[in-house]
């Protein structure tokens, strides 16, 4: 099993995962009976995998340390894309899953030891009626791990993709029956291969298994340097993560889909390799993210630190920062501009007396802010507008001032948008007081919800953030009864992209619990 000594950063991952060796066995078992490829991989191998999510599945295992390889050593190291789902993650997750969990109560009223595998169990039935036949206990449980990968090789048809399902198993002659069963109650069971190694259970579509496996006795993917370099870099792999080789992704595309596709292979080529990891803290659940190796984008600067979401009024219950719109406009304005009617620009431009790209550049700036304030947002009317804020950190402070005015006042809002500038940031605003108020410096950043939930909002690219307990009035009444409680329990929320602009970057996506 591959280890990813994920080193202190942007997402500051305080666990590593950990796990052991899986025995060296190899055996072929017969392939079930029935009809369906997809069918067949999708009851037999993802049916199962399914099982494998679901928060609660270890949140309060009284056994702590993980036990087991991990679905990577046993998926080929050509593997272009690969999905895992981990029910037995490291210690630290467990944790800190446990702590997090805890806060929610539909969670905490399952009690200490839920089996969560059961209960999920019951969602795969009512996908597949044909299973109401199988009894979890007998048919399932004896053989059925705590782990499961699925992954994307190189080859196939598009009709036919190479694709790989790994699930972890207890006993590899009972998981051999169990998936027969299962792929064939549900009919699906002709084109799939069984086979079993190492303690998982390998399903390929009917004819694959072979190739798989010399495929995978040149190396596994917990070998690739590539890939563990990666997710290395990602930290804490959690609960469940991914991995993507877009280039590799983008090239199988463009073989396979003969120019039929809606999909840019080179985009996708462009795009690099991404790994993604959901992981638990005590205080929230993290989609966290990386990405390299691909094009470089624009640097996430600190020479803006301070002047956007994170200096806003603490009382600020929703922002949105993103910084380099003006440049990004810029870049693909060749693009836009084709889209447009031939005479639409010159038109704007003579109407508005602004000359483009060049001053929507301006006005978009180097750093965009919107800001909403606490508010009653359960009485507004057309007398009763929102207080909405921005702040637009620009190179020309006094232009985009005045084409704020010339703009207002050719849309006749000039009695709603107040605004002021100083230096080179502009601040509108809905009233005076507000805008008065985005002119000061704040302390949003220095709160304890925004720091929970945002990570490097001080000098990340694109920032959002959610107070969801101010939000609560305009939402929670159109939640299901069944969920309001938990939906009552979560705080804020938050989300941040870093770009250095070298082509590597982390994003992360934080749900904060009370």
């Amino acid at each position: 099993m591959s280890q990813y000594p994920g080193p202190q950063g942007p997402f500051d991952p305080q666990h590593q995962p950990a796990g052991t060796e899986g025995a060296d066995q190899l055996s072929f078992g017969p392939a079930p009976q029935g009809r369906g490829t997809t069918r067949g991989l999708l009851i037999g191998g993802a049916a199962t995998a399914v099982l494998l999510v679901g928060g609660g599945a270890f949140a309060y295992q009284a056994r702590l340390a993980p036990h087991g390889g991990q679905p990577d050593s046993v998926i080929p190291a050509t593997a272009l894309a690969y999905v895992r789902f981990d029910a037995d993650p490291s210690v630290g997750q467990k944790i800190a899953a446990t702590r997090f969990l805890g806060k929610l109560p539909q969670v905490a009223k399952q009690g200490t030891d839920p089996d969560v595998k059961k209960t999920l169990w019951t969602f795969v039935v009512d996908a597949e009626p044909k299973l109401k036949s199988l009894d979890y206990t007998t048919d399932v449980e004896p053989w059925l791990g705590d782990r499961a990968g699925l992954a994307l090789l190189p080859g196939g048809t598009k009709d036919k993709p190479h694709v790989v399902i790994a699930v972890a198993v207890k006993d590899e002659a009972k998981a051999q029956a169990g998936i027969n069963k299962i792929s064939t109650t549900a009919g699906g069971g002709a084109d799939l291969d069984v086979t079993t190694k190492d303690g998982f259970a390998l399903m390929t579509p009917k004819g694959d298994g072979a190739a798989v496996l010399a495929d995978l006795a040149k190396g596994s993917l917990a070998t690739n340097s590539t890939y563990t370099g990666d997710m290395s870099a990602l930290g804490d792999t959690g609960i469940a993560s991914a991995w993507v080789d877009s280039k590799g992704l983008g090239d199988l595309v463009k073989s396979l889909a003969a120019g039929s596709t809606p999909v840019d292979p080179s985009q996708l080529a462009a795009a690099g390799r991404v790994s993604v990891a959901l992981r638990f803290d005590a205080d929230y659940v993290e989609l966290a993210g990386s990405f390299r190796g691909g094009q470089a984008l624009g640097k996430s600067s600190g020479a803006q630190k301070g002047a956007g979401a994170a200096s806003l009024p603490d009382d600020t219950m929703a922002a949105l920062q993103v910084n380099g719109l003006g440049d990004a406009v810029g870049a693909m304005w060749p693009q836009i501009s084709k889209a447009l009617p031939a005479d639409t620009i010159s038109q704007v431009e003579s109407q508005l007396g602004v000359t483009l790209p060049g001053d929507l550049q301006l006005v978009l700036g180097q750093s965009l802010t919107l800001a909403l304030p606490k508010q009653d947002l359960t009485s507004l009317s057309s007398a009763n507008l929102p207080t909405v804020g921005i702040k637009d950190v620009t190179a020309d402070g006094p232009k985009v001032d005045g084409l704020v005015t010339k703009l207002s006042q050719l849309g006749s809002v000039d009695n709603v948008v107040k605004h002021g500038v100083d230096g080179n940031t502009v601040y509108l605003a809905t009233t005076d007081a507000y805008v008065a108020r985005l002119r000061a410096s704040g302390g949003l950043g220095a709160t304890d919800l925004f720091k929970k939930a945002v990570v490097g909002g001080d000098t990340a690219s694109v920032v959002a953030f959610a107070d969801l307990g101010a939000l609560k009035p305009t939402y929670l009444d159109q939640v299901p009864a069944a969920y309001r409680d938990v939906v009552s329990s979560l705080t804020g929320v938050g989300l941040s992209v870093t770009t250095p602009g070298d082509g590597t970057g982390t994003f992360s996506m934080r749900l904060v619990g009370n």
